[in-house]
């Protein structure tokens, strides 16, 4: 089996399992570039032989995630909604969105309680599937995980839904290098720079990646969904997907609001208390709403900028690179060389996702 440049089998040791695992579907590695990682090249659960993709993800990622599919999997409510995403692609600002949609525009709550406690991340290794075990539905809940590690009752559509964001590559990989080289827990060393950090994530070798088979795990399930609520059979069971892009929720987000707000409420299962169907917004709630989740507020906002990690001694680069660095379309322009740029946008027409690119509207 190939394995990159500077990459080494990890067996034993101080490695969490101390035996090499003999299942096919997993290649244990190290990256010298990652101190504070340990890498797996693995299939998704239930992968068949045709499915050969195999995810770049950390073994603590893998356990935490597996932990909270196993109380989910009791959990679940049919009104709680995960917010996906590749890294870096305006995770915490959909996120902000639906919360507040979800909870009914709870912005006591918002400005109360940081992001993290509010919207848990599923794979999170601290405190992981306590945070969600600590909320009450309906919950909205944050993962990067691709489709196919998502709870088994998620992605049949039995409970839950799903909204996913995408965002042009380019901008991806500028944003993502930014993250990983401040965000100490990592341990990325940022010895290759930005032009090896392009590569890696061409060549697949990023926490999360590969990036395209990643938004294709969502699109297929999205695109489903989109074609069954034209049909208007509404009663099968089929993962409830909405995919939506970077772009258009900065150019119109007005109308992309709308959006999800139409699939939140015309996937909402009415109860009593907190899972009674939320009322449709008026104009001037949309307008108020825009404002809260504007890059401007909630980067100053402390309930979801994420400034904490600076306290907590997490975030090592100074004042002009925060967590919220600058939430632009086109950012990559001024980062990456011609070459670096086509690079991507060969990738991304290969695997047919030229959609994502922000000259496709």
């Amino acid at each position: 089996m190939w394995i990159p440049a500077g990459v080494v089998w990890l067996c034993g040791g101080a490695y969490a399992w101390n035996t090499c695992h003999k299942d096919r579907n997993i290649t244990r590695i190290i990256d010298p570039e990652f101190t504070g990682l340990r890498f797996l090249q693995i299939q998704a659960p239930e992968s068949s032989e045709k499915d050969s993709v195999k995810w770049y993800l950390t073994d603590d990622i893998v356990k935490a995630a597996t932990e909270a599919q196993n109380y989910l999997a009791e959990h679940l409510h049919p009104n709680d909604v995960f917010v996906a995403s590749f890294p870096r692609s305006g995770t915490t600002w959909i996120s902000e969105l639906v919360y507040l949609l979800v909870t009914k525009l709870n912005y006591e709550d918002a400005l109360r309680y940081n992001i993290e406690e509010r919207v848990p991340f599923m794979e999170y290794i601290w405190p992981g599937v306590r945070s969600i075990a600590k909320s009450t539905p309906p919950r909205v809940i944050k993962t990067h995980l691709p489709f196919p590690f998502l709870p088994r009752e998620v992605q049949r559509g039995d409970v839950a839904r799903i909204v996913y964001i995408v965002r042009d590559p380019r901008d991806v990989v500028v944003s993502f290098y930014h993250f990983l080289r401040c965000f100490t827990p990592l341990g990325y060393r940022n010895k290759e720079e930005l032009t090896g950090f392009v590569h890696r994530f061409i060549q697949d070798r990023l926490p999360y990646c590969p990036w395209d088979k990643h938004v294709r795990s969502y699109l297929y399930p999205a695109t489903d969904w989109a074609v069954h609520q034209i049909k208007e059979k509404k009663t099968s069971i089929r993962p409830k997907v909405l995919l939506i892009r970077y772009e258009a929720l900065k150019t119109n987000p007005t109308a992309v609001i709308r959006q999800i707000e139409s699939f939140i409420l015309d996937t909402w299962k009415d109860g009593e208390g907190p899972n009674k169907r939320p009322t449709r917004l008026t104009d001037s709630q949309v307008e108020a709403l825009l404002k809260h989740c504007s890059f401007s507020e909630m980067s100053k906002n402390p309930m979801t900028n994420f400034t904490r990690f600076k306290e907590l001694g997490l975030w090592s680069c100074q004042e002009s690179t925060k967590f919220m660095r600058r939430g632009v379309v086109g950012d990559h322009e001024s980062s990456l060389s011609k070459d670096e740029a086509n690079s991507l946008v060969l990738k991304t027409e290969e695997s047919g996702l030229n959609w994502t690119l922000r000259e496709n509207p």
